[in-house]
């Protein structure tokens, strides 16, 4: 009251019970400080006081939420202790604000949690074009540092087989031709299986398939693997005899296309 803080925060940072004095920092505009008191004393319960109280005060220093937001956000990340931050971020995990955790993570420079958060919430999206969206904002974080271009490449080739795959959904007018996968495997050999439904595009589709394996730089033995299974899988002996009897070099063998039709009870 009488506007002397500096000895105030000398007398509370002689009080032994946290209790009182974590509380008392807060009244005094000591957030920070108070902060630190709570983390020394292992108190998440004052912690997350402490936090509230911040947020509360800058909200009400100025009529800008987005304002207030950015102070918060920049205080929290310079001034606070490490655990305060934490605690922070996990809280906005757990209620799905991205947005503000977000700019979290990149104050603190945190790239790759960042674009890894970003990602985790496109898989559980229900829309095609918003994960595509989601992953592609991802990789865009993802490449604002330097140690994570490993997470962007990765990011960037997902979003490219989502549009691929919704590309092959339209063209075909059917979801079975390449449902929603992060695997290429996986894409190709339904390609391949529903050409066994629909004769008269197979030799379409097994172009379309090709032409996968060579965007994503599949291994040629693990293509005719891929071939082999999603022959036998859909009935396709007729291909699958084709494929054995071809002039192409076979990398696998003959010892697949035994056990598959051996499998299937084949002749």
């Amino acid at each position: 009251r009488a506007g002397r803080s500096g000895v105030a925060k000398l007398l509370l940072m002689q009080e032994s019970s946290t209790a009182d004095k974590v509380p008392a920092l807060l009244s005094i505009g000591l957030f920070a400080d108070a902060a630190s008191v709570a983390v020394a004393a292992k108190d998440t319960d004052l912690l997350f006081l402490c936090l509230v109280e911040y947020q509360k005060h800058c909200k009400n220093s100025t009529n800008d939420p987005k304002q207030a937001m950015s102070t918060f956000n920049q205080n929290l990340v310079t001034k606070f202790p490490a655990e305060a931050v934490n605690m922070y971020m996990i809280y906005l995990a757990s209620n799905q604000d991205t947005k503000y955790q977000m700019n979290l993570y990149l104050r603190k420079e945190k790239f790759i949690s960042g674009g890894t958060a970003l990602a985790k919430l496109a898989l559980d999206t229900a829309s095609t074009r918003e994960r595509i969206a989601m992953v592609k904002e991802a990789s865009r974080v993802y490449g604002l540092g330097k140690e994570s271009m490993f997470q962007k490449a990765s990011a960037d080739e997902y979003a490219d087989l989502l549009s691929e795959q919704e590309r092959l959904r339209n063209n075909y007018n059917s979801y079975d031709v390449a449902p929603e996968s992060s695997s290429i495997t996986n894409t190709i050999s339904s390609v391949i299986r529903y050409a066994g439904t629909k004769p008269r595009e197979a030799h379409k589709l097994f172009a379309d398939a090709e032409r996968l394996a060579k965007r994503y730089k599949v291994p040629e033995k693990r293509l005719w693997h891929i071939k082999v299974r999603a022959f036998s899988q859909s009935g396709q002996w007729a291909n699958l005899r084709n494929l054995a009897d071809s002039r192409q070099k076979n990398p696998i063998g003959l010892k697949p296309f035994a056990l598959a039709a051996i499998a299937g009870n084949q002749p």
